[in-house]
């Protein structure tokens, strides 16, 4: 059968994969995957998960994952879903027969519609003695499969994480991740996130290929729902550009002008109010408004589900303590929600603006919210509807339990306790912590400075740099320990701190 191999004698196939070019580099994923095959083992198979799908933007890693997966399980075999031909049923069947235990099946999303309905009728019903794990490119379709077989465990994989490429750089095993908290460096920090430089120069092969490949998985497949919202009309490269760059516009049109200020909702911060800025937002909409003519409504917000489906756009969820009409009248003009990138980088590109420092502040941004978005439930920015209190990032410890939330106030810089302290009169209820970033402050507990009728439990300083490391090492957990259970980001400091020797 094309697009199978093994690492035990089984059917004749006793080829192995092409081993990744760096066996020392593991993504932290690997050591997740290995703990769930142990603990499935371990626990007799009968009666735990017995299936893992691997979600998330293609590109990142999940081949590799696989492959190494592959080459250190036995009794194991390794299926190409996009070249695989044959039986899937009969395959698995033979497996199971020959003492195969595991069965790694890469792009399962690009398996035929029968073999995709063969492997979800087994993974269901009749294969409790072999764990699978499977991985694709088009996230959308990866998060089906894992729902139609129900007893299935999604997991999302993000793009290289800051906390990885650092332990890479220092040669430490991704076994020992928590060590990164005692290497990071503001410095660091700042070069990975110009690495994102590389996906702007890549947009028309990456970031257009990612659209692609999600809107073929619409037209390819059994899903005649998704099917329908582009009917048989394939969108071109002039299509896709010309939608990109209407949603990015959007994000800078979300600055609305309030008081003579604009909250930085979501995507660049304007702090004077000028007549240049007036000018800039009024060509703005010119913009907008002759990319809405050549654009269906209808396309508009297709287009917007495909961007979230592949992973590309997430939605930011907004904490208005009061109704702010203009922002969702801005939104439901434009029928675009107000979104954070996966890529923040790559947008900037669209509107000819060049990468320089004077990114790196939005970036920064960016990258803390979506690294909570990540790890905590609900996050999101806050902002009240006349636009005079706004904050960068808030999020709640719990999906059931809104009243308690966490905040943080992305400052790229040096930023002085007074300054810092101007920040608890906000205006946002039911906040735990509050947490100004900076990028030459470790760690500092302000909590000693409080009024005494501040409702705050926490109020402290962290370096930006270390805000990432945390968040990421908190996810990284969570999909470790499989715990549902979030806890504050001093919390998280004062547990990481331990491991930094």
């Amino acid at each position: 059968m094309k697009g199978v191999f093994t690492n035990t004698a089984f059917n004749g196939y006793e080829v192995t994969p092409k081993q990744p070019t760096d066996a020392d580099t593991k993504r932290y994923i690997f050591a997740v995957l290995k703990k769930r095959i142990e603990d499935w083992h371990n626990a007799g198979c009968d009666e735990q998960i017995h299936c893992v799908a691997l979600s998330g933007v293609r590109r990142i890693g999940k081949t590799t994952v696989l492959k190494q997966l592959y080459n250190e399980t036995s009794h194991s075999v390794y299926i190409e879903g996009g070249t695989f031909k044959g039986s899937l049923y009969k395959l698995i069947t033979q497996a199971q027969q020959a003492g195969i235990r595991h069965i790694f099946i890469d792009e399962a999303s690009k398996l035929d519609g029968e073999s995709r309905g063969e492997l979800i009728a087994l993974v269901k019903n009749g294969t409790r003695g072999v764990f699978f794990v499977l991985t694709g490119s088009v996230a959308y379709l990866i998060d089906n499969i894992s729902a139609s077989i129900c007893d299935c465990e999604l997991l999302e994989l993000p793009p290289i994480l800051y906390t990885e490429r650092l332990i890479w750089h220092k040669g430490i095993s991704v076994n020992r991740i928590n060590k990164a908290l005692g290497i990071t460096t503001n410095d660091s920090f700042i070069a990975w996130l110009r690495t994102g430089e590389r996906v702007v120069q890549e947009k028309s092969d990456y970031i257009q290929g990612i659209v692609r490949d999600t809107l073929s998985s619409y037209s390819g497949n059994d899903f005649d729902d998704i099917k329908a919202i582009f009917g048989n009309r394939r969108l071109n490269k002039t299509e896709i550009q010309m939608l990109l760059s209407y949603v990015g516009c959007c994000q800078l049109l979300y600055i609305l002008q309030s008081n003579q200020h604009y909250p930085n909702t979501p995507n660049i911060t304007v702090t004077e109010y000028d007549e240049q800025t007036q000018q800039r937002v009024s060509r703005l909409k010119n913009s907008l408004d002759n990319l809405k003519k050549s654009l269906k409504r209808e396309v508009i917000s297709a287009f917007c589900s495909v961007l979230e489906n592949a992973r590309l756009a997430h939605r930011i969820f907004s904490y208005d303590e009061t109704d702010n009409t203009e922002l969702k009248k801005a939104i439901s003009e434009y029928a675009v929600p107000a979104y954070v990138f996966e890529y923040p980088q790559f947008i900037n590109d669209y509107f000819g603006v060049d990468v320089s420092n004077a990114l790196i502040d939005n970036w920064v941004e960016y990258t803390i919210l979506i690294k909570a978005m990540y790890y905590y439930d609900m996050a999101g920015k806050y902002r009240t509807g006349s636009g005079a209190s706004e904050i960068d990032v808030v999020y709640s410890y719990s999906p059931i339990d809104l009243l308690n939330k966490g905040a943080i106030e992305v400052k790229n810089g040096a930023y002085p306790d007074r300054k810092a302290m101007r920040y608890t009169n906000t205006s946002l209820e039911n906040i735990r912590e509050l947490i100004i970033s900076c990028n030459n402050v470790c760690y500092k507990d302000l909590s000693d400075t409080l009024p005494k009728s501040s409702s705050f439990e926490f109020v402290g300083r962290l370096r930006n740099d270390i805000i990432v490391v945390l968040l990421e090492l908190g996810y990284i957990e969570k999909q470790y320990t499989q715990s549902e259970s979030s806890v504050t980001l001093h919390e998280l400091y004062e547990k990481y701190s331990n491991h930094t020797n």
